[in-house]
């Protein structure tokens, strides 16, 4: 078992299983309990990490990366 394997058995055990209905519903919905809604916000993506060049500038500065 990897380390991201391991990581998401944790917190499988710590925050529960969603139910199938609730997974295939989409976006959060005010019926879900407070720790469905936590593990999916945990497991969110903000689109403004996803420009590497931006992270990279972020990261060694703009002198670095040209």
């Amino acid at each position: 078992m990897d380390e991201v394997d391991r990581a998401l058995a944790e917190l499988k055990l710590k925050y529960g299983d969603a139910p199938e209905a609730e997974a295939e519903a989409g976006p959060s919905q005010p019926s879900e309990p407070r720790s469905v809604m936590a593990f999916r916000s945990l497991l969110s993506v903000d689109p403004k990490n996803l420009d590497a060049d931006a992270e990279l500038r972020r990261f060694f500065g703009s002198k670095v990366v040209s």
